[in-house]
């Protein structure tokens, strides 16, 4: 999932001229771009970071062929992520596959307290052109 989650913020920057972290930390942000973000967990690794117009984004993603309990438990951890972020950074979940369809409940409190949360076809559909605008 985040090798073709890659693909589309590598094409997403390039068009913006900006660039991105992979496994991003507190501290490589900071390093880069000299922002602090508050952290939640000793050396937690985002998928992607990225800073445009004044903004950080943050990035996690994952893909679940079948349902159960980490389903719901990463979606209760990335409400409590997007809360702790907010103010400081725009936290994106990227997500996606069959098992969500068995465990929606979780899925639908994250999309009710998470500002961004996107599967691949919303992608392939250009929704980053409008989350990170020009």
């Amino acid at each position: 999932m985040e090798f073709v989650v890659e693909s589309f913020i590598n094409d997403l920057c390039q068009k913006r001229g900006t660039e991105f972290l992979k496994q991003a930390t507190a501290g490589t942000i900071y390093r880069k771009w000299k922002i602090q973000v508050p952290v939640d967990k000793s050396d937690r690794k985002y998928d992607f970071a990225t800073y445009y117009k004044d903004k950080l984004y943050i990035f996690e993603s994952n893909f679940y062929r079948g349902g159960g309990s980490k389903l719901k438990s990463t979606a209760g951890e990335y409400r409590n992520l997007s809360k702790i972020l907010k103010g400081y950074a725009e936290f994106v979940w990227i997500t996606d596959g069959h098992g969500w369809a068995a465990t929606w409940r979780p899925l639908r409190e994250a999309f009710d307290q998470n500002d961004y949360i996107f599967n691949l076809n919303m992608l392939e559909n250009g929704v980053f052109e409008h989350l990170i605008a020009p």
